[in-house]
């Protein structure tokens, strides 16, 4: 085996592709129900990185749809790992005590504050994020939906999300 063999299998080259898990909508949200400010909207949920991922890659883009036309605050938090005990969807956000959950966020929360009206909808985009990650061994990353407004989603009108990510292969 030659040296060029050998440095090959020694450095594994890498390339980025733009990825989307397409629509995201947090389950277990009830309609017709309000919610305060700090109330998790819906239950943490889940999606996993294509098969080839390397597990990292940087956050590019995010939108929020807000369906009910609301216009009200809503955050994104992204996890490496899933919160120590589960929060209900309507019940207070809050971190464990001494649960480390914290440590396991990908960044800081997502805030979609500023939104573009159309007609019975509204949506909020953050652009240039650039908010990289890894994973580690993992593939599957965590997500909870928080309401910061007081919220109160009609039937038929559930908040979607869209995030675009630059993933290493």
């Amino acid at each position: 085996m030659g040296l060029e063999a050998i440095i090959r299998g020694l450095v594994r080259v890498r390339s980025t592709r733009t990825w989307s898990p397409g629509l995201l909508t947090p389950p277990g949200i009830v309609t017709g129900v309000g919610y305060a400010s700090g109330d998790a909207l819906g239950t943490q949920f889940t999606f996993d990185l294509p098969k080839g991922a390397a597990g990292s890659g940087s956050l590019r883009m995010a939108e929020y749809f807000d369906n009910d036309n609301e216009g009200l605050q809503v955050n994104l938090i992204l996890a490496r790992k899933p919160l120590t005990v589960p929060i209900a969807d309507n019940a207070a956000f809050s971190y464990v005590a001494n649960s480390k959950d914290l440590e396991q966020q990908i960044g800081e929360e997502l805030l979609f504050s500023v939104f573009q009206t159309y007609s019975n909808a509204q949506k909020s985009v953050l652009y240039d994020i650039s908010e990289d990650f890894d994973l580690g061994d993992g593939r599957t990353i965590y997500v909870q939906a928080k309401a910061l407004g007081a919220l109160n989603i009609a039937a038929g009108a559930l908040p979607s999300f869209r995030l675009t990510f630059s993933l290493d292969f």
